[in-house]
């Protein structure tokens, strides 16, 4: 799944709220729920996965909500100074920023939780890059408050929290925004009864777990990896947020059994109540997120091949069909067919079949079977040539020869063949037309039509010749807009049906009316015509050069990525800013403004990409000239720029 695929990550501003009222209302209901620590300010820090998967689905501009969130959240609850609410948010927000960046920038906007390969990357680049930045807010933290404490542990237990919070909740929300793998037919599809029965089993043990074992000596430390066999069972058989969403109520119970102090994980030793919590909802967190993600990879997979299965099943039926169909048409038409047909065994000669047309044409009234093709060859050499001309095809289409009939007669004839394997041996489907009446006035017929098809070829050749003036432009040489009009929108479909790249390139003499004024028109004819040559020189056999209007050019560059494109336009611009062009004998020098736009990323429509190439080209004007601009990713369609200067 894409970012640009769920309608959610098309409204950032929606997201930035959401994402500022869930960060604060999760901070402060874990701060009053949980006590803090002088080394962090809960046992896990879920706002950390709030602001990681903030990031991810609608991007870095995130990460000032998520600071606006913190900043908040500090001033109204713990009553922080200022100093200390300034760093701890920054870097607060800085670890999402970068850790999300990561992912988004790795996973070719895919989101992270459908791939075992994509989910491992969203802990390592996500969640760990992200924890590893935020927890350094505890020793600025501690730093400001002049607290005595070691810096190695406030650290740990930061990184603890923050990692612990990301991997609870971060996965939980990309699968809940993005709706991955979230129908109910799914659970139905596992055992809806099955389902129902783990989720409460799984529920009832984790209460029991959490809260009616109370030993501070630690003795029923590892009672809660016995949930990690429901759990693991959920990941694969229940849809991927459902999943998720038992994992959360299980650590949510392990929470409030921390904060309350009893439960398998309560250790009476100090600093370990937090750190065994921390420790186990991040080994559970990954588990559910590793092998749910594998799982629902897998079963993409398997889903792939069903639904390929029942296509190559389906083709087959088809064809075998068609196959049966088109014996008994063949057989129907053959009888019926108002030109002689004829079936033989390739092997031996032997006729195996003959229609009323050809028995009529070759003079024949006994059984076809007792026949060989040899005896129609006016030679034997005619027919060894045809097998072998069979033999290599495979086929042969109204190939002149002499035959004769049953009682010697000799005639000329078109014959057609096709070669076929039935029945486990290889047979000929002959076709045979009598060409003798053709062939007195062959002669004739030849000579009219070499005559016509060198007046066809002259005409044909005056059409090419206007063709191509009409378009081309006469200063340039090069193609016009009318052509670029007729040929943009083929190029655009050939690359969305191969699922090739595109660029539009809009390229503009900085300045030109100067020279109009300065050397007159034919001094700036002179340099368009230059201009042209030096563009057509620049560029691929493959592009696509045109003058598109005055001193506007444009350039389609098909199978070019947009990096390459943005190569290529600078390289132009800094070859132009050296290279001498003269008008009416005088050497003058001269830059370009270039816009780019590229398919499908700025719009899959041939008009929209050029206004946008066009849009682009306007920006780098009013920027200064002489630089190439890409055109924005979200504009719309219909933004109106105001007139080029």
């Amino acid at each position: 799944m894409e970012f640009s695929v769920s309608r959610v990550h098309r409204f950032p501003l929606i997201g930035g709220a959401l994402t500022l009222i869930v960060y604060g209302a999760m901070a402060a209901l874990l701060y009053q729920g949980l006590e803090p620590t002088d080394s962090a300010p809960c046992l896990i820090w879920l706002p950390s996965g709030v602001g990681l998967a903030a990031v991810i689905l609608w991007g870095w501009s995130m990460s000032v909500p998520v600071f606006a969130a913190s900043a908040i959240f500090m001033s109204l609850m713990t009553g922080a100074s200022p100093p200390q609410i300034l760093w701890v948010s920054l870097f607060n927000a800085l670890g999402p920023l970068v850790g999300g960046g990561l992912v988004r920038l790795s996973q070719s906007r895919r989101l992270p939780v459908c791939r075992m390969a994509d989910a491992i990357r969203l802990l390592g680049l996500g969640i760990g890059v992200s924890a590893l930045i935020s927890a350094f807010g505890g020793l600025a933290d501690l730093a400001l408050r002049g607290a005595d404490y070691p810096l190695v542990s406030q650290y740990v237990d930061w990184l603890m929290a923050d990692m612990a919070g990301a991997a609870a909740c971060a996965p939980l929300m990309l699968c809940a925004m993005a709706g991955v793998r979230n129908r109910v037919s799914d659970m139905i599809g596992a055992g809806f009864a099955e389902a129902i029965l783990v989720c409460l089993l799984t529920v009832g043990l984790a209460v029991q777990i959490f809260f009616g074992f109370d030993d501070p000596e630690g003795r029923y430390l590892l009672w809660p990896t016995v949930l990690m066999l429901p759990l693991l069972w959920a990941s694969t058989r229940l849809p991927l947020l459902l999943a998720h969403l038992l994992g959360t109520l299980v650590m949510m119970l392990a929470i409030i059994a921390s904060a309350k102090g009893t439960g398998a994980l309560h250790i009476a030793l100090p600093g370990m109540q937090g750190d065994s919590t921390a420790l186990f909802i991040l080994v559970q967190s990954s588990l559910l997120l590793i092998i749910g993600a594998q799982v629902t990879e897998r079963r993409d997979a398997e889903e792939t091949t069903r639904q390929t299965n029942i296509w190559l099943e389906h083709k087959v039926a088809e064809r075998s069909r068609a196959l049966a169909e088109s014996e008994a048409r063949f057989r129907q038409l053959a009888d019926t067919a108002p030109i002689p047909l004829a079936v033989s065994r390739f092997s031996d000669g032997s006729v195996l079949y003959l229609n009323e047309k050809s028995r009529e044409l070759f003079r024949i009234d006994d059984s076809p079977f007792s026949l060989r093709v040899d005896d129609f060859y006016a030679s034997r050499q005619a027919r060894e040539h045809v097998l072998a001309l069979l033999d290599e095809f495979g086929c042969l289409q109204d190939y002149e020869m002499l035959l004769q009939d049953s009682q010697g007669r000799q005639f000329w004839a078109l014959i057609s063949c096709t070669l076929i394997r039935r029945d486990g041996e290889k047979q000929i489907i002959i076709g045979v037309s009598d060409i003798s009446n053709r062939k007195v006035m062959e002669e004739s017929l030849q000579m009219a039509n070499q005559a016509l098809q060198e007046h066809l070829v002259e005409v044909e050749s005056r059409h090419e010749g206007l063709r191509d003036k009409a378009m081309r432009d006469p200063l340039t040489g090069l193609f016009n807009r009318r052509f670029l009009d007729e040929i943009l929108p083929e190029r655009v479909a050939t690359a969305l049906v191969g699922g090739r790249q595109l660029v539009i390139v809009m390229i503009d003499v900085d300045h030109f009316k100067s020279i109009n004024d300065t050397w007159g028109h034919r001094g700036g004819d002179d340099v368009l015509s230059m201009l042209g040559s030096y563009l057509a020189e620049r560029f691929r056999s493959t592009d696509l050069v045109c003058r598109y209007g005055g001193e506007e050019f444009v350039v389609v560059m098909p199978d070019t990525s947009l990096e390459m494109a943005m190569s290529r336009a600078h390289a132009l611009c800094d070859g132009i800013r050296s290279a001498r062009f003269f008008a009416n004998g005088h050497a003058i020098s001269i830059t370009l403004s270039i816009g780019i736009a590229a398919l499908p990323l700025h719009s899959v429509e041939a008009t929209t990409l050029v206004q946008r190439a066009d849009e682009a080209l306007y920006q780098a004007k009013r920027a200064g000239r002489d630089r190439v601009v890409m055109a924005p990713y979200g504009m719309d369609e219909d933004m109106a720029f105001p007139g080029r200067v």
